[in-house]
């Protein structure tokens, strides 16, 4: 959502406050300063209370935590809501995040649809028309990148070299695929290899190449960019404190370890 999309939404709600509180004015035959504060406290109570579909949090600390340039930490005994039943790597995090191993997670707000969405279906028609008129432009620029770049399960499965992917993330390639995996359930496109380190000596010794990035490719999806991006964070700025803006391409994420 834009700035002035969401101040425009912000003029909406005082808008729909003023219409409402005039007619109550007049079907309850009182004045319409009697009536108007009645509705902001409305307003007011909406902003503070916790909501389930913010995973607990309230409006008023998304809103001010973005301001702020803050993450919005999940509340613990909501970190449940985060995670598909049916997804087994999810459980693994699950019961990581549920005891404390897993770090924080925050929460990302990407609707799919917007208000204006709602009332504009032809706009919104012609605005996805276009993107997806992008997207397919991205979709042969990024075919001809993979076939430049390996895909990261066949090259950790067919590298003889047992610690192939970033030696200090992962125990073994084992480990490494596990996360590769775990990028393909939570909704990666494609998940490829780069920066790879193929010395003669290096293969002698190792027994194959070794590479410290993973190049992950977004999906259209919202919720699952977020998903993956709320792991990215927690990877690069977190566990490293790095920068993310170097590592973020158009729809794609470049996973690098030091």
């Amino acid at each position: 959502m834009s700035i002035a999309e969401a101040a425009l939404y912000g003029d909406l709600v005082k808008y729909l406050r003023d219409r409402w509180a005039a007619q109550a004015a007049e079907f309850n035959a009182t004045a319409f300063d009697e009536e108007r504060p009645q509705i902001d406290e409305l307003i007011r109570t909406w902003f503070f209370t916790p909501q389930r579909d913010l995973h607990g949090l309230t409006p008023r600390a998304i809103i001010r935590n973005e301001e702020l340039g803050k993450p919005n930490v999940v509340p613990h005994d909501h970190l449940d809501e985060l995670f598909d039943d049916d997804c087994p790597i999810c459980e693994m995090m699950r019961e990581e995040a549920l005891s404390g191993e897993g770090g924080e997670w925050h929460l990302g707000l990407a609707p799919d649809l917007t208000l204006l969405d709602e009332y504009d279906p032809e706009g919104c028609a012609t605005r996805w028309g276009e993107v997806d008129r992008g997207m397919e432009a991205n979709r042969a620029r990024r075919a001809s990148a993979r076939r430049e770049k390996p895909e990261a399960r066949e090259w950790l499965t067919d590298n003889p070299n047992q610690r192939a992917l970033v030696g200090n993330r992962f125990i073994d390639s084992r480990e490494a695929l596990i996360f590769v995996n775990l990028l393909y359930e939570l909704g990666a496109v494609s998940v490829r290899i780069d920066h790879i380190y193929d010395e003669a000596e290096r293969i002698r010794e190792q027994g194959g190449p070794y590479a410290d990035t993973l190049i992950v490719e977004l999906p259209d999806d919202n919720a699952a960019r977020a998903r993956l991006y709320e792991l990215f964070e927690h990877e690069l700025a977190e566990k490293q404190g790095l920068d993310l803006e170097p590592y973020i391409g158009h729809d794609e994420l470049h996973f690098w370890w030091d």
